[in-house]
């Protein structure tokens, strides 16, 4: 019956879900249980009194236990410590073991009664939620890509390199196709991992057995060993890899497809090794080849804007030249109606309809000079030809001459300031008039624009107030757009080009320009310079 026992104690032992070993004095097993065995691969002969623990151990936990086994003797116990060890095939998988110490009488040392806890599947779990966490923050941040970049290369190396990291690659590439001027298709491509000279030599992937399946959009192509798959080798004149090419042992090939069905182009990987692509980086890939597509569509949609707006801008500058030239002309002969008018008959009905047809024309004039100083700006061409002057003066003198020509509305001035500053006259003095018009052109039913002037920080500061209709919330964004208008603004004229380019004069002057505004309660509008000295 005790044997019998004993046995029942063996078996439980054997079977038990965790390793259970001792050692003795010298480090050698006396027992090992079947658990422990069965993750070695080892029989109970082979190692119970010819091998110890420290034998199947790596070389860096070698040192540690060796240490660790020293100190365990005289003090009895250890809990929680973790190894890395090498089964009979060479695997290494990480163990954590807990001891107490079996003593004599004498308090001499017999043995050790261990429990190991195997930590692979842990280990793997670990490993897996951290790949998991990885392809997640690659995901999202080719996500962000697709929101900020619009350029197609810097989006397409981004993806490039983020999937030739995540799926283990040695080296990716990104190959797409594209349509020139002409109309001719021809393939791009980006790389990670190898030198563009790695592929330049060998030319673009022809639709061969093994590219057209992902050229053609008909799947993904994820192969362990590609030399011995049944597509390989089918075509000339390399039948197979061109002598010199990047070694390609594990391959794998996702299509970038549109939404449309059209086949954009497709991201191929391999590595020198066997195996190495697995079916959860198949799915990651394939989830970046999604947002790439996305992302390829949106950046030639931005590149056909950015090119519809140049041809906007060419058509804008060459028809402000040219009507600059008759406008110029009618000017003159408008000027000479005008003075024989007055010598023939003096003031009439007559002189009076030059004379608001002479308005109208330096309106019309003033909208064409807006549209060309929008070209010179595109073209980063707007010139500032800067002279040091009092602003103090400068600023009364143009509002002077702004309420010359405007009898609807009272400009009153307050402040000061003895600044000086180094600007252009001329387009510091068309900021002034377009601040003021459009306090005018927004107050229909007030009658008074105030300025201020005033120095801060070293800056001269203006401010030109109204109390007319003020800015609807929803538009305060959007109000130094060039060509934007506000809803409201269809009863009031203009391209709403003017504080497009004032806040670009005042910005290459090294200043500033913003507002505030209330609907219903009037805006102000205000612009700072750098000052260059300060009277004293």
């Amino acid at each position: 019956m005790q044997q019998e026992i004993l046995q029942l104690e063996i078996d439980i032992l054997n079977h038990a879900p965790c390793g259970l070993h001792a050692l003795d004095g010298d480090g050698k097993f006396i027992y090992i249980n079947q658990t422990e065995l069965d993750w070695l691969g080892y029989e109970a002969h082979e190692l119970v009194g010819v091998k110890g623990l420290y034998d199947l151990l790596t070389e860096e936990s070698k040192n540690r236990f060796h240490q660790l086994f020293e100190t365990f003797k005289r003090e009895g116990k250890v809990s929680g410590i973790s190894f890395d060890i090498i089964n009979r095939e060479g695997k290494i998988f990480p163990i954590q073991i807990n001891s107490n110490a079996n003593y004599d009488e004498a308090g001499n040392f017999i043995s050790s009664l261990t429990y190991v806890v195997n930590l692979t599947e842990h280990t793997e779990k670990e490993r897996s939620l951290k790949q998991k966490t990885k392809t997640l923050d690659a995901i999202f941040a080719i996500g962000q890509t697709i929101l900020e970049e619009r350029s197609l290369d810097s989006i397409l190396q981004k993806v490039t390199d983020a999937t030739t990291e995540l799926t283990g690659a040695q080296f990716g590439a990104f190959f797409y196709n594209s349509v020139n001027e002409e109309g001719e298709i021809y393939q791009l491509f980006t790389l990670s991992g190898a030198p563009r000279a790695a592929f330049e030599k060998f030319g673009m992937p022809r639709n061969t057995a093994v590219f057209e399946h992902t050229f053609m959009g008909r799947g993904i192509v994820r192969v362990d060993d590609i030399t011995k798959d049944p597509r390989y080798g089918k075509n000339a004149p390399h039948f197979g890899m061109p002598k010199g090419h990047l070694p390609v042992v594990s391959y794998l090939a996702v299509p970038v497809v549109a939404k449309s069905g059209t086949v954009i182009g497709g991201l191929f990987f391999g590595h020198p090794e066997p195996g190495v692509f697995t079916s959860e980086a198949e799915k990651m890939v394939e989830a970046i080849a999604w947002q790439a597509a996305i992302a390829i569509e949106n950046a030639k949609l931005f590149e056909a804007l950015k090119e519809a707006n140049k041809k906007k801008d060419d058509f804008i500058s060459i028809a402000s030249h040219e009507l600059k030239t008759p406008l110029t002309s009618i000017s003159l002969y408008i000027q000479l109606l005008e003075r024989t008018f007055k010598e023939m008959a003096g003031p009439g009905k007559a002189f009076q309809y030059l004379h608001k047809t002479k308005a109208f024309i330096k309106k019309l004039r003033s909208l064409i000079e807006d549209l060309l100083d929008v070209s010179r700006i595109q073209a980063g061409k707007l010139e500032l030809r800067k002279e040091d002057f009092d602003l103090n003066p400068f600023i009364k003198e143009t509002l002077e001459d702004i309420q010359n020509t405007n009898k609807s509305h009272t400009i009153l001035i307050r402040g000061s300031t003895s600044c000086s500053v180094s600007a252009d006259k001329f387009r510091i003095e068309q900021v002034m008039v377009n601040l003021v018009g459009n306090s005018i052109k927004y107050s229909p039913l007030a009658r008074e624009i105030l300025v201020e002037i005033k120095e801060e920080n070293n800056f001269a500061i203006v401010a030109v107030t109204d109390y007319g209709i003020g800015i609807n919330e929803n538009e305060k964004s959007k109000i130094f757009d060039r060509y934007h208008r506000e809803v409201n603004e269809n009863r009031f004229s203009g391209l709403g080009l003017g504080l497009f380019i004032s806040k670009v004069i005042i910005e290459m002057h090294e200043g500033k320009l913003w507002f505030t505004s209330s609907l219903g309660k009037g805006s102000s509008f205000y612009f700072s310079l750098p000052c260059i000295n300060l009277k004293k």
